[in-house]
């Protein structure tokens, strides 16, 4: 059977992944829209209060196809 996490339960995958390697900063580009927004938001539910003082945010903006 497949599995396909949301990307807010994504960014929490990868954020205790990060955690382990001993990083103590880190910087997350996410696309500028509501799906996009759920990655800073899961790296914020695995960081709590550090994640202000340890994460640097970056976003893009989805180019669309004609």
């Amino acid at each position: 059977m497949g599995f396909q996490p949301s990307y807010r339960t994504e960014a929490q995958i990868y954020t205790k992944y990060i955690l382990q390697q001993s990083r103590t900063r880190s910087r997350v580009l996410y696309q500028n829209d509501d799906f996009g927004k759920d990655y800073p938001a899961g790296v914020k539910d695995v960081l709590g209060d550090k994640f202000d003082a340890t994460t640097v945010l970056s976003t893009y903006e989805r180019r669309t196809r004609r």
